[in-house]
């Protein structure tokens, strides 16, 4: 990726408990976090609940070089469950472009 374009950094958790913690998030050094949604969904099959929490994050380099996101985390009783962590390598972009365009996201999903 360059300089010029974000990334949006996505965790996506499933589960048949109904209450689930929160995720905690790496540290995104080496990014400027543009913005962060969350969302939930709960669904009943066979009499069974599911929950899905999705947390997305849309992240802008600061510079060039190569960074490593560190895992997402989440407890759920007694076990923590990790993401890999991952590198990631920004080249030098041209300048940014004017505000009324704004750049592609590149996605990259994690999966808990």
């Amino acid at each position: 990726m360059t300089t010029d374009e974000v990334l949006t950094y996505k965790v996506v958790v499933a589960s048949t408990h109904q209450a689930l913690p929160a995720v905690e998030l790496p540290k995104f050094e080496g990014f400027r976090l543009l913005s962060q949604a969350n969302s939930s969904t709960i669904s009943f099959v066979k009499g069974e609940a599911k929950t899905i929490l999705v947390y997305a994050c849309v992240l802008a380099p600061q510079e060039k070089g190569k960074f490593t996101l560190g895992p997402s985390t989440i407890k759920i009783k007694d076990s923590v469950i990790s993401s890999e962590s991952f590198e990631i390598e920004v080249a030098q972009g041209k300048n940014r472009p004017p505000e009324k365009t704004q750049p592609q996201p590149r996605k990259e999903e994690v999966t808990l």
